[in-house]
């Protein structure tokens, strides 16, 4: 898994290339202008259905403890549910915008590509670290699947060891309601390497669809970033020329650098539409990481405090899932902060260019920069907005329910 995922070398300073490989594992890649070959589609559906079913086994699972008033391995089984089901909905958002998201990748793209050497070096830090991110949710959920898959294995094994003359023992991965009778040879092993398979397409699912939105982000905060320098960088020329001269800005210098911030002005609102564009296209998918991340830690955090000490391995399983659920909402907070702070500071960097000594043609274009910037660009969802304090009440309203729970279980 690390080998795929985290290549060392340019595949991690070109954007979305982990993104893409991990969509590309389950058949279709929403960037791409339409599928590598006619099969693909098939392994789509295959990838997609089965994660239906699994959705449906575990809920029927999980509703026949229920009735039996069995609420450990109820909550065991469906823990995750809402994993599958988060996967799905992202994706299939995706695809059903997959032209817009494309209109949208290449001109992030287009932008990556300019030869400038300022704009490389804060472009490659935003790839670099939107491939970063997305490796460890991806390396979080592999953890969270491998445990999955080889304690069971690991239970079975001690039970024959410890008492060889005792009827076998039949553990999937999951807590399943299967339709057919699987506790037989070689029906069981047949069923359990397909379980370990199909266990594995909801993270690519995250991680690519996760990985898209923080990807996006970085890059157009880089852009925030690269009008700040470029305003800077004329700042800066005017400013010793200034010191170098008479102290009089002719007409010819005044048209020079209005001219100048017309171009920082016209990337300024570009931008900012860009990441409206984002915004709407993203909407769904951060409302839904949210609130189906919210279910997720609630049903971790019962299990964990009801699995008992004979159980305690179990424990392991819910640590990877619970660092992959607080990667994946951090990630989806701090692309909405870099966002906001990247554009925000554009606010101050337009106030210390030394706009005073310019005509009024100069001092207006400024204004106008300024005005734009004092409202920060921001991922805005129903009821929230995706950002580092979003995160941290999360986490302070968990503990809370944490704590009260502990007093009832």
């Amino acid at each position: 898994m690390s080998r795929f995922a985290f290549a060392e070398g340019p595949a991690q300073y070109r954007p979305f290339q982990l993104q893409k490989r991990l969509f590309r594992v389950l058949g279709y890649y929403p960037g791409d202008d339409r599928l590598a070959h006619w099969g693909m589609l098939l392994v789509l559906f295959f990838h997609y259905w089965s994660q239906v079913m699994l959705i449906y086994w575990e809920g029927k699972h999980a509703w026949i403890k229920i009735g039996e008033g069995d609420l450990q391995p109820a909550l065991e089984g469906i823990c995750p549910t809402p994993s599958r089901f988060g996967g799905i909905l992202k994706c299939c958002i995706l695809i059903w915008k997959r032209k817009q998201l494309k209109q949208l990748l290449d001109k992030l793209k287009g932008w990556f590509d300019r030869e400038e050497p300022r704009e490389k070096k804060v472009n490659l830090w935003a790839t670099y670290w939107g491939y970063q991110f997305t490796y460890w949710e991806l390396m979080f959920t592999h953890l969270t699947c491998v445990f999955y898959c080889l304690l069971p294995v690991a239970a079975m094994l001690f039970h024959f060891m410890k008492q060889p003359d005792e009827p076998r023992i039949y553990i999937l991965p999951f807590k399943l309601a299967l339709p057919f009778d699987y506790c037989k040879s070689p029906v069981f092993e047949i069923t359990y390497l397909i379980m370990c398979y199909i266990a594995y397409p909801p993270i690519f699912m995250m991680a690519g669809g996760d990985g898209l939105f923080i990807g996006v982000c970085l890059l157009i905060s880089s852009q925030y970033r690269i009008v700040q320098q470029e305003l800077e960088a004329l700042g800066n020329s005017v400013e010793s020329d200034h010191h170098r001269g008479t102290g009089e800005v002719t007409a010819e210098e005044n048209d020079h650098v209005f001219e100048q911030l017309k171009l920082i002005a016209q990337r300024h609102n570009r931008t900012i539409d860009t990441t409206e564009e984002m915004s709407r296209l993203f909407l769904q998918n951060v409302f839904a990481s949210f609130t189906i991340a919210a279910i997720k830690i609630g049903i971790a955090c019962i299990t964990v405090m009801k699995v008992s000490p004979a159980e305690g391995p179990n424990k392991l399983i819910f640590v990877w899932y619970s660092l992959g659920i607080l990667t994946e909402i951090y990630l989806y907070s701090y692309g909405g902060t870099q966002l906001m702070e990247e554009s925000e500071e554009l606010n101050r960097t337009a106030y210390d260019f030394p706009w005073y000594r310019y005509r009024k043609n100069v001092r207006q274009i400024i204004q106008m920069m300024m005005l734009r910037a004092q409202k920060p660009s921001r991922v805005d969802v129903p009821f929230f907005e995706a950002s580092v304090v979003t995160f941290s009440t999360i986490l302070r309203t968990a503990g809370s329910y944490v704590a009260l729970m502990k007093t009832f279980l």
